[in-house]
């Protein structure tokens, strides 16, 4: 593993990184079927993972670790992937994916 990877910061983002991605997934499926408050609960975790990635995303963008620029690279191909233009960069990504989420629990039936 790389420096970058090593660091104590770094393995205790992705831990919860990893625990978030868990917990969503294991509601992907029943999210439609789940009571309102379960859903705002979704999708509240789901705002701390994108913001937890947006942290992460800039530790590698800060990091000159040869490890931590193949990964930004691979985040930025998988931005491509999933369809975001060339034209977007990442960190716009993750702001739009923030600002829609919040914009969605913002709105009935989710408003507190």
């Amino acid at each position: 593993m790389s420096d970058f990877f090593d660091s104590e910061i770094v393995q205790e983002e992705l831990k919860e990184i990893d625990r978030l991605q868990s917990a969503i997934h294991g509601d992907l499926f029943t999210f439609p079927t789940l009571p309102i408050k379960e859903q705002r609960s979704h999708l509240e975790d789901l705002v701390n993972l994108v913001e937890k990635q947006r942290i992460l995303y800039t530790r590698i963008c800060l990091s000159d670790d040869e490890d931590a620029q193949k990964m930004k690279k691979d985040i930025e191909q998988s931005a491509l992937l999933m369809g975001f233009s060339d034209q977007v960069s990442v960190m716009e990504m993750f702001d739009g994916m923030i600002r829609s989420i919040r914009n969605i629990l913002e709105s009935p039936p989710f408003k507190k």
